[in-house]
């Protein structure tokens, strides 16, 4: 896990590799006194890796890797809620429990590209972070979240989509990836599972980085589909809260970092093309 004095920087989420695997985080004690050199530029490029879930309908080699319905973080491969089978070889209903923190909030919304063009490049065409920008105007809008341009075999059909970002800290004993920063991102079809994770934390009437919540992946059914939704609840066992003051204050300050870094843009949250497969699995923690 990030110690106090790693914490107490500033700059600590700009200088810690966010898509590095866990354990390259424990920096040998004899650079703790040597300054932090060379990483200004770097800072303005931050891209977190994200939690997402494995469904049916993703790519060949992924499934070759990964059990559908488990929970993996993004791009290290790092499998953080394994889901168990039955004994016919599928999946069960409910994968194992994840205990994290939210650390920092932010909306997104993205305009997406026609998923006929999904192979020449990145799916986002555009998108900002400015509410009383177009794109998030009309992604607030039912009536204009779509729209159709050009004619004939030239049209394309469009999406502007509202996402609910959530920067969590896997807060988890024993978890590969405990310690790590992540991202969460809810969108369409998920959204009202990031309006859910909102309302606890509004239940529990303080900050959100004082509090421990727990996810599992969960089988749903619905018009004849399925797949694998984020079941995001108060944690089944152990504290619901952060342990003690030192990790409290950790925990504000890697806050204070993040919305420096939101604020300024300095985040960036990757959406793959495998995410808009089908309307409600549009959103990183459902589909892979």
């Amino acid at each position: 896990m990030t110690t106090k004095s790693e914490v107490k920087d500033p700059n600590l989420l700009a200088k810690v590799n966010p898509t590095a695997a866990p354990m390259v985080l424990a920096r040998p004690a004899f650079l703790d006194a040597r300054p932090v050199e060379g990483v200004e530029e770097m800072s303005k490029y931050i891209t977190y890796p994200r939690l997402k879930i494995i469904q049916k309908m993703a790519a060949r080699e992924t499934l070759d890797k990964f059990d559908i319905g488990s929970l993996v973080l993004m791009p290290d491969g790092v499998v953080v809620a394994p889901i168990g089978k039955d004994a016919r070889g599928r999946s069960n209903l409910e994968g194992a429990p994840l205990r994290f923190i939210p650390i920092a909030f932010f909306e997104q919304w993205c305009t997406w590209g026609d998923i006929k063009d999904r192979s020449k490049g990145s799916p986002i065409l555009d998108s900002t972070t400015d509410p009383n920008h177009p794109i998030a105007i009309k992604a607030r809008n039912k009536d204009t979240r779509e729209e159709i341009r050009g004619t004939g075999d030239d049209q394309k059909k469009i999406r502007h989509v509202e996402h609910l970002n959530f920067l969590v800290k896997i807060h988890h004993d024993g978890n590969p990836a405990d310690g790590q920063l992540a991202m969460m991102s809810f969108a369409r079809g998920s959204h009202r599972d990031g309006r859910n994770l909102a309302k606890l934390i509004k239940m529990r009437r303080t900050s959100p980085f004082y509090c421990i919540f727990e996810m599992k992946t969960k089988f749903i059914e619905r018009d004849g589909n399925d797949w694998y939704v984020p079941n995001i609840d108060n944690p089944s066992e152990g504290s619901a809260w952060v342990e003690d003051q030192a990790t409290a204050d950790q925990m504000k300050e890697m806050h204070e970092s993040a919305m420096t870094l939101i604020k300024s843009n300095r985040i960036n949250v990757v959406h793959d093309d495998e995410e808009a497969g089908s309307g409600q699995n549009e959103v990183e923690l459902e589909a892979s």
